[in-house]
């Protein structure tokens, strides 16, 4: 998954790149940097089952990013936790993610019955970079 800002290197300066979602490379001088998620990945590996706030201070990641990585499945909390996360849409207990099974179900059959496919755009097959506005024979094309 490639979605983290690029950083600088600490040693000199030079853009880095993201090897993998726990590091980050400077392909000058070869330093390696970890990741927020490479922080936290690590910190749990050595420390084991912590709740966000202790990770938080021991890696400098913030809450919030800790609770993107439990949102996006990249971290789950243990069965025997007294704190969860709640379902975005009925607010159960989750451990991870953004919906309850049942929600997540509920949801799919919303969409799948609900789908207003009007508002479904084309995928271009050549850009030029300006928009333009939609012809009546356009529009008689994509109903």
């Amino acid at each position: 998954m490639k979605f983290l800002m690029p950083i600088k290197c600490p040693k000199c300066k030079a853009d880095c790149r993201e090897d993998d979602s726990q590091t980050y490379v400077c392909p000058s001088c070869g330093h390696e940097e970890p990741t927020d998620y490479g922080k936290v990945r690590t910190f749990l590996e050595a420390e084991g089952n912590s709740s966000a706030m202790i990770i938080s201070r021991a890696t400098g990641v913030s809450i919030g990013k800790i609770n993107s990585f439990l949102r996006n499945g990249r971290l789950e909390i243990p069965e025997e936790s007294d704190v969860f996360i709640g379902c975005r849409r009925c607010g159960i207990n989750i451990r991870y993610g953004q919906y309850c099974p049942e929600c997540a179900n509920t949801l799919k059959k919303e969409l799948q019955g609900e789908f207003d496919l009007s508002t479904v755009g084309a995928v271009p097959k050549k850009s030029s970079g300006r928009m333009q506005f939609m012809t009546k024979e356009k529009m008689m094309d994509k109903a």
